[in-house]
């Protein structure tokens, strides 16, 4: 439907009412409920760091490059969906 990056207000809106002329308004529920916990998981891992985590914002604080450092199971602790 659209991609997890475009959540300006006006493209949600935008999105809902082309849902609702297709009769899809249950798959815009259920993606609109996929980016909610997205970003709960997302704000979970912010506020609650793991080691990993933290030495990344270190990393990008001090700029040096943090990616060569990046765990392999990144997507275990962000449980990022697209």
């Amino acid at each position: 439907m659209w991609d997890e990056q475009e959540t300006d207000v006006e493209l949600v809106k935008f999105f809902l009412f082309q849902a609702n002329q297709n009769g899809n308004i249950s798959s815009f529920h259920k993606k609109i409920e996929e980016l909610k916990q997205s970003y709960r998981s997302k704000r979970e891992l912010l506020t609650n760091p793991t080691k990993e985590v933290v030495e990344i914002f270190r990393k990008i604080y001090s700029k040096e490059n943090p990616i060569p450092t990046l765990p392999a199971n990144l997507g275990e602790f962000c449980q990022c969906t697209s």
